[in-house]
């Protein structure tokens, strides 16, 4: 029994700048980088921490940018 939650995002930055954006924002604030790979046309990303994680997508599709996050919790629904 884990809690997930999934997010889908979209923006008009880069893919680089989003994967900056992500790996920054979870390494300040203590995760570690499971994942850190450029994939055509966009970036995967995932952290761990404390039996948490947190799985990111960054895909560039037509004029934007899109981003898919999954959060896994220990815990029961």
């Amino acid at each position: 029994g884990k809690k997930a939650k999934t997010y889908l995002l979209r923006n008009e930055f880069s893919t680089s700048s989003n994967a900056t954006y992500y790996r920054d924002h979870y390494l300040h604030r203590g995760w570690d980088v499971a994942i850190d790979q450029p994939v055509k046309g966009g970036h995967v990303l995932s952290f761990r921490r404390s039996g948490e994680s947190v799985d990111i997508v960054v895909q560039h599709i037509g004029e934007g940018t899109y981003i898919v996050g999954n959060t896994v919790k220990p815990g029961f629904f």
